[in-house]
């Protein structure tokens, strides 16, 4: 499937768009920040890159928090940042970092934390502080075990994080799991393996996978 095809299956509106006003003008100011050689790769991969706009205001504040963050011009992953981006405006961006500071971390952790999980920059910023303060203090997580572990700021705390630990806990309780398995192997498992191994193993186990499933969204 040809460049063009892709990203007409996931980015329908660009026969909507005008050619040198919706998509020589974005292509332009990409360039500006990528580079020519990645363009038409990104754009393939991010289709919604090609929203970007002067005329919206954000795209400046966005390039330049990016770039204090860390990220790098002419680089995929500022590709990947920016396609995140999109509909944050400067004050968003700025709470995302306020609220790994007001949790304790430095600005540098947060720097660094941000460049290795971009996608956060998609998540609401309420939700973002409502799983750091339950990695920090409900799970009691370091500061590197919150590195170590950065891709579980990318699931729901509602129903995953927290039903699958509180699962992990009840059926480790009941000892028919006795080996201590990561939380990393439990959190990425299906959750096909997840009920196999960790619900359906006791009589049990299905009501009260259900009722953390429904509890825990009320917290």
């Amino acid at each position: 499937m040809d460049g063009f095809s892709k990203i007409l299956l996931s980015y329908p509106q660009i026969l909507r768009l005008d050619l040198n006003k919706d998509i020589k003008d974005p292509t332009f100011l990409l360039e500006s920040v990528i580079g020519k050689h990645l363009v038409a790769e990104s754009i393939v991969s991010w289709p919604s890159l090609l929203s970007i706009s002067k005329e919206k205001g954000n795209f400046q504040d966005q390039i330049s928090f990016l770039l204090k963050c860390g990220f790098k011009r002419n680089t995929k992953l500022m590709v990947k940042a920016l396609s995140c981006v999109l509909k944050k405006n400067k004050e968003d961006l700025e709470l995302i970092l306020r609220i790994f500071i007001n949790h304790g971390l430095s600005q540098n952790y947060a720097y660094k934390f941000l460049r290795t999980q971009p996608t956060i920059f998609l998540q609401d910023p309420v939700e973002i502080a409502r799983k750091i303060g339950y990695l920090l203090h409900n799970l009691c997580f370091s500061n590197e075990d919150l590195f170590k572990y950065s891709s579980f700021m990318l699931y729901d705390l509602d129903s995953h994080l927290r039903p699958r630990y509180m699962m992990h806990q009840w059926i480790t309780s009941k000892r028919i799991v006795r080996r201590n398995f990561k939380l990393d192997y439990i959190m990425s498992m299906s959750e096909k393996q997840f009920q196999c191994k960790f619900v359906e193993c006791h009589a049990d186990g299905p009501r009260v996978y259900k009722e953390y499933m429904e509890n825990c969204g009320k917290k």
